[in-house]
């Protein structure tokens, strides 16, 4: 039993040390002066929903306050600490963990943030970094100044063979066979569930075959059966209420 729950415990280690995601800091930025990457311009690559994503985010924290404002009354003051207080705007599913646990880093020194988990919600998110600086001033002491940097963007693709619709989508496409004896398909798409209408009318526009179905977010199909009507030309519409489109449509016996 001893055994049983010492391997459970390992187990459950050993899970929490793969999902925590460490960083380790990328020498190649060792001699700059102070910064991260990537900055904002070169962004965060894009994830796909349902696919393990996992980037890294690298920190210079600069020595001295001179090294981010050499203007400032306090340029000469070295810079204490910073520390990653938060990173907001991730994409459900996720997270962040630092090289360090505290996510704090001495002045001058390199540090980093691992951004993983598995997207489950596709869109454009703005992601913010959080950050707060420490630096002990002359007849004031401990003084922490926030900074937030955004302009960090993830954008998150639907996954594989998964379509997005917007609320206001709404088409249709040309009844097929056309021209047709019997039966004809007509596929449309629509951006939320609801009632759809289906008018048929001849050339006169009578009004010859009318019904509503319940459409779901998506791809739809009605299928028309001509129970009566007489060759010629007819037109048809659909609608939800907000949007209608008309096509023509032929029927020959």
């Amino acid at each position: 039993m001893k055994r049983t729950l010492l391997a459970l415990i390992a187990l459950a280690v050993l899970s929490i040390n793969a999902n925590a995601q460490s960083c380790t800091p990328d020498p190649l930025y060792m001699d700059s002066l102070f910064g991260a990457w990537p900055d904002t311009t070169t962004n965060f690559p894009p994830a796909q929903e349902g696919v393990f994503y996992s980037e890294t985010l690298d920190f210079k924290i600069p020595e001295t306050v001179e090294e981010i404002d050499s203007a400032s009354a306090f340029a000469s003051e070295t810079i204490d600490s910073v520390v990653l207080t938060n990173v907001t705007g991730l994409p459900p599913g996720l997270s962040y963990a630092c090289d360090v646990s505290s996510c704090s880093w001495l002045g001058g020194a390199q540090g980093c943030a691992s951004l993983f988990g598995t997207p489950t919600v596709p869109g454009s998110y703005d992601v913010v970094i959080e950050l707060d600086g420490y630096v002990t001033l002359p007849f004031v002491g401990a003084f922490s100044q926030p900074t937030t940097f955004t302009g960090y963007v993830i954008n998150v693709t639907p996954a594989a063979g998964i379509s997005i619709y917007h609320v206001d989508d709404f088409s249709v496409a040309q009844n097929s066979p056309n021209p047709f004896s019997e039966e004809t398909t007509i596929n449309f798409k629509t951006g939320t569930a609801g009632k759809v209408s289906l008018r048929v009318m001849n050339i006169l526009g009578s009004v010859v075959h009318s019904e509503q179905m319940q459409a779901v977010p998506g791809d739809n199909t009605v299928k028309f059966q001509n129970t009566g009507l007489s060759n010629g030309v007819y037109v048809f519409t659909l609608s939800n209420g907000v949007k209608s489109v008309t096509k023509k449509m032929t029927i020959r016996k």
